[in-house]
């Protein structure tokens, strides 16, 4: 027995070391190559930081000339919410401006939309094409004709040639009906563009270059006012120097806080050679008839004494960009001739 124990010991090994030798074999000869994995990435580790491009900001004054002014308003649409709308409205003017230099986009929003969304769709669309940048003014209104509009864009542009010989001129006119107000506007010369505010907008739509607008969501006026710009068929002119602000915003409701904002439009304007006293036409946009008085009263010693520029009404708004705002007010105003 013991002999024959020692006689399968041997065969034994020999047969498990051919096994391994024949598994050695079969691996070196047909099956695939070990695979070597780089080692696991550490999900802790920290990714660089990025830095987004800021965009530009939007000009306070940008000076023009009233012979090379044509304007624009985009037509109404329901398709999407404020941003696509936006989006479109911009595309189309765009499309339309033929390569003239944007001065001054105006926005009429109405509905809950955000209306900081409005600047930032301006600078975004504007600097993706590399254009220079409009002011732009952001208002909430009431209502648009458009069931489902929540924009109304128009701008004023201007031209790489003359189309004003005789110059423009800034006008503005109330009236107990809309066809009395606008056609008191057109008797002051050839309509360029006007903009009435009607009590409602109901019957109303894009006709001949004229926007209407519901200032507020329950009116509480009864007339309509038309304000807008009339080509002039005098003499031909070499230039007609102009500046267009944005709108400044007053803060709560005080003397202090108003005569504030008018300082901060006058410095604006000055800054691009003109003043409050040089002012054609003066816009304000209150939210409230008592807002509107104290923006007229407050603005008195600001402005030339002796002829009050077209303009100033009392039309009262459904809402400002800011939440705390009172009542804004831009200018149009000629270049002073001493630098």
């Amino acid at each position: 027995m013991k002999r024959r124990t020692a006689l399968y010991i041997p065969v034994v090994f020999a047969f498990l070391g051919c096994a391994a030798g024949c598994t050695a074999l079969q691996i070196g000869a047909g099956d695939k190559p070990v695979v070597i994995r780089p080692p696991k990435k550490d999900k802790k580790a920290e990714l660089p930081n990025q830095v987004l491009e800021q965009l530009p900001q939007l000009p306070l004054v940008l000076p023009t000339d009233g012979i090379r002014l044509s304007f624009l308003a985009a037509p109404l649409t329901n398709n999407g919410l404020l941003s696509q709308q936006t989006r479109d409205a911009l595309k189309w003017m765009l499309a339309q401006s033929r390569g003239a230099q944007f001065i001054r986009i105006r926005a009429f929003v109405a509905g809950s939309g955000d209306l900081r969304r409005i600047p930032q769709l301006v600078t975004e669309t504007f600097s993706e094409k590399r254009l220079s940048l409009p002011v732009v003014v952001t208002l909430q209104v009431g209502a648009l004709p458009l069931e489902g509009a929540q924009v109304q864009l128009e701008a004023t542009l201007q031209q790489s040639r003359p189309v004003n010989p005789g110059g423009v001129a800034f006008a503005a006119f109330d009236a107990e009906s809309s066809e009395a107000a606008l056609s008191k506007l057109k008797q002051a010369g050839e309509l360029l563009h006007a903009t009435c505010y009607v009590p409602s907008v109901e019957g109303h739509a894009l006709l001949d270059g004229v926007v209407w607008i519901q200032p507020q969501r329950l009116p509480a006026q009864s007339t309509t006012w038309c304000e807008g710009a009339v080509r002039l068929n005098g003499p031909a002119t070499s230039a007609q120097a102009l500046v267009f602000s944005g709108a400044q915003m007053a803060f709560s409701y005080s003397e202090d806080d108003a005569r504030l904002a008018y300082e901060r439009l006058e410095r604006t304007l000055r800054s691009a050679n003109s003043t409050l006293k040089n002012a054609v036409f003066v816009t304000f946009y209150p939210l409230s008839t008592q807002l509107a008085d104290l923006a007229r009263r407050t603005g008195t010693p600001y402005l030339d004494a002796a002829h009050e520029p077209a303009g100033i009404r009392k039309t009262v708004f459904e809402g400002l960009p800011a939440m705390d705002g009172a009542f804004a007010i831009e200018a149009i105003a000629t270049v002073s001739n001493s630098n």
